[in-house]
């Protein structure tokens, strides 16, 4: 596993999806302030109820693909077109299924419309071919095609001003998954040719793929199983204050899933030569650590003068609840690191063992907190869906792959962490901007002093 490699390939991914991120979140930020709390919900449901939808479409085909031609190259025209090919009849199968359940069940003709508009989007996600780039670790053009999606969806959004526009908001969504989509397809074309479809692959496919694709369930579930129970539980604006609270922290969390798709490639081939993990992924652990231990102390500090500024003053009633929230990246960070190992390993049976008790946890904690403390119980539901996750992944990787130290690296961070809280305590007159820059700032100098981090570290990461 070569650092620099893992390196290069997480800034190529982070470059793009940061604007890409940014762009999204500008333009879900305009959307919540144009549309209010309640039509903002509806949004917010729409696009969770797609999320599912979404998993028989793609099932854990990526995790296969990546895994498999990082190791044997030659095989990526074969697999793409198999993999494409099932995709796609999924996609249809799947729409015409909503549409039948959306006219038996009786639901309204406007929901209909919206959800049915959204679901378009499951053609040109299951078109996509990033995997494929991301396997030869080549990113740049999957930075390029997560751009110009949010691009084109948010040159859209920022022209909705009112709740009546949402059915062109699918439209622009459509729309941008579409045109990433066929960027990607263009350059397979110009470096592999036309994908091979061979249906003997198949049952291949399905087979490797199946844990994965539990896996994924259960994590769709454990992300939005939280915005379910509130709409059942709670009035649409609950689900409006949830959705804005959780794009926080989904672009928060966005570096954990390049880092993800960065490493994987490296870890595949790792195992199949043998290498040592231990020493590797002990640094991993330490950067990771470094990164998101801070979090959760600047939001106790400074969570509601964010909501104000980004969504509004009407958001800032979810303030404790996006601290709560902010306290399980942190474990989010480290566990997905676990997983992605495990996956590598080919352990993704044990993988879905911790993802199967984290969602169980998410979902009967929802049921019983959702209905008396609203947003506040779907928070500590996901917080403790990821003390479980991280507890269980932790240990299958202590036990099967290598003995990684979790909390000799953690203790550094969280003392440079409690030097931040400080400083931006005594700062909290100052505006938001300066406030925040003081304590990131401090934060640093904190974790080198302490030596958290070192400067050789980060030379050598760049030397390879």
């Amino acid at each position: 596993m070569t650092a620099r490699r893992i390196l290069g390939n997480f800034l190529n991914l982070s470059i793009g999806e940061l604007i890409a991120r940014l762009v999204s979140f500008a333009a879900f930020a305009h959307l919540a302030r144009a549309l209010g709390v309640t039509p903002f919900g509806r949004v917010g449901f729409v696009m969770t109820v797609v999320t599912y939808l979404l998993i028989p479409v793609l099932q854990g085909f990526d995790s296969v693909g990546i895994r498999d031609v990082s190791r044997a190259p030659h095989l990526v025209a074969r697999y793409a077109g198999n993999i494409l090919s099932i995709r796609l009849l999924s996609a249809l199968t799947t729409w015409l299924l909503l549409l039948a359940s959306t006219v038996a069940l009786g639901v309204t003709p406007e929901l209909r419309t919206l959800l049915l508009a959204f679901a378009l989007t499951l053609f040109p996600s299951a078109a996509s071919l990033k995997w494929t780039f991301q396997a030869a670790e080549n990113n740049r053009p999957v930075a390029i095609a997560g751009i110009l999606s949010q691009l084109v969806f948010a040159a859209g959004a920022f022209t909705v001003s009112d709740p009546g526009s949402l059915l062109l908001l699918a439209l622009y969504a459509l729309a941008g998954e579409t045109v990433a989509a066929g960027f990607l397809a263009w350059q397979f074309f110009r470096r592999h040719g036309r994908p091979a479809l061979d249906h003997t692959l198949w049952r291949t496919l399905f087979r490797e793929s199946a844990p994965l694709t539990a896996s994924t369930i259960l994590g769709t579930l454990l992300f939005n199983f939280d915005v379910l129970a509130l709409a059942w539980f709670q009035p649409a604006s609950a689900v409006g204050l949830y959705t804005a609270l959780y794009k926080l922290i989904t672009l928060f969390a966005a570096p954990l899933t390049l880092f993800q798709l960065s490493v994987f490639p490296s870890l595949s081939r790792a195992y199949s030569g043998g290498a040592d993990l231990g020493t590797a992924a002990a640094p991993v652990v330490r950067y990771l650590a470094a990164a998101f231990l801070p979090l959760p102390f600047a939001g106790l500090l400074m969570a509601g003068r964010t909501l104000a500024l980004l969504f509004g003053p009407e958001y800032t009633a979810g303030d404790f609840t996006l601290q709560i929230l902010l306290f399980s990246l942190p474990l989010m960070a480290l566990r997905s690191f676990f997983r992605i190992i495990l996956v590598s390993y080919n352990l993704q049976r044990l993988d879905l063992r911790g993802i199967l008790a984290g969602a169980l946890t998410n979902v009967v904690l929802d049921l019983l907190l959702v209905p008396r403390l609203g947003t506040l119980g779907a928070a500590i539901s996901t917080l403790s869906s990821e003390v479980v996750i991280f507890a269980v992944s932790y240990r299958y990787i202590w036990q099967r792959v290598a003995r990684l130290p979790v909390a000799a690296s953690c203790w550094r961070p969280l003392l440079a962490a409690t030097v931040m809280a400080a400083a931006a305590r005594m700062l909290a007159p100052a505006p938001l901007a300066a406030q925040a820059l003081a304590a990131g700032t401090c934060y640093v100098a904190a974790l080198f002093l302490l030596r958290g981090l070192e400067w050789r570290e980060i030379a050598a990461l760049y030397r390879g």
